[in-house]
């Protein structure tokens, strides 16, 4: 009975040896493994995640583009390479620049200001404007570009001085009484409207005057063939009977009244090379009585010129130019030239800022004769008016349209 108890025992343990050992933490950790594996579905990685370079190209083929600085009316750039390969433009590191583009620069006003000029009539600026130093446009002080405003209305503003009905039937005219617009000169009636002006009729019979003017007609040089008078309306030519004398023009082959002057070529001036004939009537120069047509010549341009006996001193100025060195006049053709007969040219000033006198004028301006709306001085070069600063003084136009 032993016998047979220890051979089960011996069996068990043969059975319990083939079995894996699992433990407590065991079960309890593939609980938890099974659980999640089985409650979340798998998760395959997102492709977008994954970091992608800005730009793939080698950038081999770049260029560079030189740095362009802006002006009032261009943009400018920095300086940048470009890439034909991928149309991107990139700094020296090969960094993508978003914009290489400078805005552009400032408007920058010279040193004259212009008034407002604003009419109702005309349109204009209705502030003090000036012009950009480098493209013209008008402009307030700060650089701004000014708007011109349109006329608002038709209507003029009529001059105090009425001018009478003029039309004459051979002349034409205003057959009104008509005044000017103290802006713009507009021929208007008192209403301030514009108005007509009428043709002269060809048809019309002139007024002579009281002067009988001689028959002025000859063979060369044309003119009147009758004796005639002046329209005292219209100026022209006229009969007693107020008909137009017509103007007879000269004769092909008509003789001339012929005077000799003596061969006067010189090299540096150019001339005629023998004695020739000129009309004494019309002016047309002959080479001889026949009436052969006479031959001038040009200076020859490597001619050596002949210098006068008086010294001239060098007259350049910054404002004005001329000679930096003394010079003589020739005395054949009166070009400025040096002491062997060498032409000398000016020089042109090198910028506009006068020298102004010590003396201040007062403004002058009036509004029928224009003139100086502030003091000014003159230049000690060359007498141009100009302010304390040396720059030219504004000039204001005036207007025989009206008298004050």
């Amino acid at each position: 009975m032993k016998k047979y108890f220890a051979l089960l025992l011996a069996v068990m343990l043969v059975f319990s040896c083939a079995l894996p050992t699992i433990s407590a933490d065991d079960v309890q950790n593939d609980t938890e493994i099974t659980e999640s594996t089985a409650s979340e579905p798998q998760v395959l990685a997102d492709p977008s995640s994954e970091p992608i370079p800005l730009n793939s190209c080698a950038h081999e083929n770049k260029e560079f583009v030189e740095a362009q600085e802006p002006t009032c009316t261009d943009t400018g750039n920095v300086a940048y390479y470009h890439c034909p390969d991928c149309d991107s433009n990139l700094d020296e590191n090969g960094n993508v620049l978003e914009t290489v583009e400078l805005p552009t620069a400032p408007h920058v006003p010279t040193g004259e200001m212009y008034n407002a000029d604003y009419t109702p009539c005309g349109g204009g600026y209705k502030t003090d404007y000036y012009f950009c130093v480098y493209c013209n446009s008008i402009i307030d002080s700060d650089g701004n570009i000014l708007d011109w405003f349109p006329a608002e209305t038709n209507k003029h503003t009529p001059g105090g001085k009425n001018y009478g009905a003029d039309y004459k039937p051979c002349r034409g005219g205003y057959k009104e009484d008509y005044y000017y617009c103290i802006y713009c000169g507009s021929v208007v009636n008192a209403d301030g409207n514009h108005i007509e002006w009428f043709a002269y009729d060809p048809d019309a019979v002139h007024t002579p005057g009281t002067n009988k003017h001689s028959a002025t007609y000859v063979p060369c040089d044309g003119g009147y063939k009758t004796d005639f008078y002046s329209c005292i309306n219209c100026g022209r030519a006229v009969d007693s009977d107020g008909k137009l004398v017509d103007y007879c023009l000269p004769e092909e082959n008509a003789q001339h009244v012929l005077s000799k002057n003596s061969a006067n070529y010189k090299p540096c001036k150019g001339g005629f090379k023998e004695d020739w004939y000129e009309c004494a009537v019309c002016g047309s120069c002959f080479m001889d009585k026949d009436g052969n047509n006479a031959t001038y010549y040009d200076p020859d341009e490597n001619a050596k010129h002949t210098p006068g006996t008086i010294l001239h001193k060098a007259n350049y100025t910054s404002c004005g130019g001329g000679y930096k060195e003394n010079f003589y006049y020739c005395m054949d053709c009166g070009a400025a030239i040096d002491g062997n007969g060498n032409p000398i040219n000016p020089c042109d000033p090198e910028n506009s800022i006068h020298t102004p006198s010590t003396e201040v004028y007062p403004a002058d301006y009036t509004i029928c004769n224009g003139g100086y709306k502030t003091e000014y001085h003159k230049c000690i070069y060359c007498g141009s008016a100009v302010n304390a600063e040396g720059k030219y003084a504004t000039w204001y136009g005036g207007s025989y349209y009206e008298t004050i």
